[in-house]
């Protein structure tokens, strides 16, 4: 079970990967610059070199333009995010185990799946436009599929964003004369780093 989490973990960090002469995948960790297998990955169990680095990330992480608040004490592990709040419901969550480490171990495995499936899923893609009126062609034009087009819900790296889309099925529509001012000549999906 740990190793599935780990690998989610493993994931959202963006370790480097890498298939060696005995056929297992294998991670490299940056921090220690050594790589190791799927079940050596120590998340669960090590706090300097692994889990702390986590949470780092994690309060790094634009959430909809919130960075989220961690508050580790003893054998507790609390955050929260007082604009994602604002805008979309109270998220805060805690979590208290029998050591600081499994706190917070659980809390960043939670994270990771929430952030996965809330804002880390959305799809890019690269497009080729034309402008109707003055005929010009743009190229590598980004557009992302998003269920709700509201500013909170823009990340970070939102401001390369040309174009909102509610669904996939609008891309379509897009590649039609008179939806809009422009339309999509050519549009290919952007490969992007997906978690485990």
């Amino acid at each position: 079970m740990s190793i599935e989490k780990n690998k989610l973990i493993a994931g959202f960090m963006e370790l480097p990967t890498k298939v060696f002469k005995s056929g297992n995948l294998n991670y490299y960790n940056r921090h220690n610059n050594t790589w190791c297998e799927e079940h050596e990955l120590s998340y669960d169990i090590c706090w300097d070199n692994w889990l702390w680095l986590v949470i780092e990330k994690i309060e790094k992480t634009s959430v909809h333009g919130d960075f989220p608040i961690v508050t580790i004490s003893q054998n507790s592990c609390e955050i929260e995010m007082y604009e994602y709040t604002k805008n979309n419901g109270k998220f805060a969550t805690y979590f208290e185990y029998g050591s600081k480490t499994e706190s917070a171990y659980n809390f960043v495995v939670m994270f990771i799946n929430w952030y996965n499936k809330k804002v880390n899923n959305f799809k890019k893609y690269s497009a080729t436009i034309k402008w109707l009126d003055t005929k010009e062609i743009e190229y590598d034009v980004i557009f992302k599929i998003c269920p709700a087009v509201d500013t909170w819900w823009q990340t970070e790296d939102d401001d390369q964003i040309f174009y909102y889309l509610e669904d996939e099925s609008e891309i379509e529509d897009y590649k039609k004369e008179g939806v809009a001012d422009f339309i999509i000549l050519t549009i290919d999906k952007l490969k992007i780093h997906k978690n485990l």
